[in-house]
């Protein structure tokens, strides 16, 4: 999975005390919960969403926190196939 979408504190992602992985679908948005694997210094956040690693581009390191919700426009979003 790919989100082709810039992430910004406060505006599209949160902190969250949710503590299991959700993708949900409201009009034209998909709004997830993940659980925070790393930031790394170029801005990356890695987060796992059940068995998918996500690497999203943020604004800045989360403050302490192990979940985030957040949500981008369907179209920003690209599945690609894996083989077993």
């Amino acid at each position: 999975m790919d989100i082709d979408d810039y992430f910004e504190w406060g505006i599209n992602i949160t902190l969250t005390k949710e503590e299991i992985p959700n993708i949900s679908i409201i009009d034209n948005k998909l709004f997830f919960i993940a659980k925070i694997i790393s930031y790394e210094s170029d801005g990356i956040l890695v987060i796992s969403l059940d068995d998918d690693v996500i690497f999203l581009d943020v604004s800045m390191a989360p403050n302490q926190g192990k979940y985030v919700s957040f949500s981008t426009l369907i179209d920003n979003v690209s599945l690609y196939p894996v083989e077993f």
